[in-house]
């Protein structure tokens, strides 16, 4: 019989521990979890994809007041943005050190938040922090960290920690109280993070009412709605107000639910680092331990959990791969039913008698995890480095556009290392993506601003060189035609070029900078 539609064998607790064991469980688990984190520190860089966008906008806000290059392009306008975790966090760091210390520092805790979440979900549900926790050091490193989503890394495993403090505490209003103060900053953090939040705590709720604890039918739901429910109307009713100014930003005939493939995108996600054939390695590897483990009676999980559990696989097929202008709703979630597993799994007195191999099998999954993350942060942490490093060259307030022969992965991912010009010369980039954040634009750069702008092809260029600068309006703030006129209202080109790829015609150009990945050249004014 299967240890997770058990509920008989964890009903009275787990068994006590073996005192070595007992003993080395902290030490076993702090030390995986450091290993598993190591990267982060490493390679400070090493986060491409979104990553280089939100920590510019975090440096304009910062440095505004006092640099009148960047007020001449970017304006601050605080409102209702669920999508603000790391303006939240790291601004006030940038007041102490500079900003990519800073943004690293939030890059390490945004990562360390789900196995946080998971070791307090194991000590509320079991009574300890268990060894199975050190097997959430396998959730770190998937497609939302490796496209740089760090607001949802950061958000989701919040979720989690307060998840856990909402089964630690009992029904009533004080706990109502205290998550009525709690839930905006969760949805202020990112939206995705509150709503993931409300759904496992739905869940939980269900479970425990079907379960016998929360009284007759009514009862549970008067205290649902009339009292528990009252967390999420502050929430609720901010994303209402936002939603007018916030779709207005967003391409919002986006949305589909994504196909089969999707979802075995999204199966695959927690644990894809941009190496598919690893992710499907530490993918089944995971999975089939852990089968193993509940069936053969290694492994219970409290029966609290069970239908958490459940209801977050059921999210993980069910959510869309884009709606309403957000896109890549389906890889975000796919860690969600391990964490759940691992925090409510307990050793039985068999299992620990297994410790040792399925220890082994945790340590060669995370060898496999951790040469692949080590090889494309350190990889990628170079590669911006030299971005970082070309763009400091530039003269203060430089408008700079990003261009590529190609579209590749590599190209993808590093779309928006060129916003670090914004960081080291108070410099402008045409793509920053300010839709879902008070940073916008001032009136004069309007017209050459496209939020999320592919990289211009070569033929797009030389369109825009033989085109007037764009005068147009457009009321979602998107210009399509914001090249147009480049060698007049740019200040320099970011290149990316693949291996015996083409480069742009030069006309206009100058190269002030060399490198295998990317060219920066200088817009040579006088040339049209």
């Amino acid at each position: 019989m299967s240890s997770l539609d058990t509920s008989c064998r964890t009903a009275r607790g787990p068994l006590p521990a073996a005192p070595a064991l007992t003993r080395a469980r902290p030490l076993v688990i702090g030390l995986v979890l450091a290993v598993a984190l190591l990267p982060m520190l490493l390679y400070p860089l090493g986060i491409s994809g979104d990553y280089p966008n939100h920590l510019a906008r975090v440096w304009i806000e910062h440095r505004l007041a006092a640099s009148d290059a960047l007020r001449e392009n970017f304006v601050v306008d605080w409102g209702i943005y669920p999508d603000l975790a790391m303006d939240l966090f790291t601004r006030p760091l940038m007041a102490l050190t500079d900003p990519y210390t800073a943004g690293a520092l939030f890059n390490v805790l945004a990562v360390a938040m789900l196995p946080l979440g998971v070791a307090l979900l194991s000590r509320v549900t079991t009574g300890r922090v268990g060894l199975p926790v050190a097997a959430s050091a396998l959730l770190l490193y998937g497609k939302p960290l490796a496209w740089g989503f760090i607001n949802f890394v950061f958000t989701a495993g919040l979720a989690l920690c307060l998840f856990a403090l909402w089964v630690r505490m009992r029904p009533g209003w004080p706990r109502t109280a205290l998550f009525i103060l709690l839930m905006p900053v969760l949805f202020f953090s990112h939206v995705l993070g509150f709503l993931l939040f409300g759904y496992l705590m739905l869940a939980y709720e269900i479970g425990r009412f079907a379960a016998g604890e929360r009284g007759r039918l009514t009862a549970f739901l008067r205290g649902l709605f009339l009292r528990d429910g009252l967390t999420a109307i502050l929430p609720l009713a901010l994303f209402a107000a936002s939603l007018r100014d916030r779709l207005s930003g967003l391409e919002t005939e986006i949305s589909g639910f994504g196909g089969l493939a999707s979802r075995g995108q999204a199966l695959v996600a927690p644990f894809d680092f941009d190496n598919g054939i690893a992710a499907v390695l530490v993918l089944a590897g995971c999975y089939l331990t852990l089968l193993v483990a509940f069936r053969r009676g290694w492994l219970t999980l409290t029966p609290a959990l069970r239908p958490v559990f459940w209801a977050s696989v059921a999210l993980v097929l069910v959510v869309p791969a884009a709606f309403s202008g957000i896109s890549f709703l389906h890889i975000r979630f796919g860690a969600i039913p391990a964490a759940i597993l691992l925090g409510g799994a307990t050793l039985t007195p068999a299992g620990r008698a297994r410790a040792l191999p399925l220890g082994a099998v945790l340590i060669g999954l995370l060898a496999v995890q951790q040469v692949v993350v080590h090889e494309r942060m350190s990889f990628l942490d170079r590669a911006q480095s030299e971005v970082r490093a070309a763009v400091s060259v530039l003269p203060e307030g430089a408008r700079v556009l990003v261009g590529a022969d190609e579209v590749t992965p590599f190209v993808y991912r590093m779309n928006h290392a060129p916003a670090f010009a914004v960081i080291e010369a108070d410099g402008y980039v045409a793509n920053l993506f300010t839709n879902t954040s008070p940073v916008g634009v001032t009136e004069r750069a309007q017209p050459l601003h496209r939020p999320q702008a592919w990289p211009l092809s070569a033929e797009e260029l030389a369109e825009g060189a033989r085109r007037a600068p764009s005068t147009s309006e457009a009321p979602n703030g998107i210009h399509d035609d914001y090249f147009h006129g480049w060698p007049r209202t740019f200040d320099a080109l970011v290149w990316f070029i693949t291996p015996g790829g083409t480069l742009p015609d030069e006309t206009h150009l100058r190269e002030i900078e060399r490198h295998e990945t990317f060219r920066l050249y200088a817009v040579a004014r006088g040339t049209e």
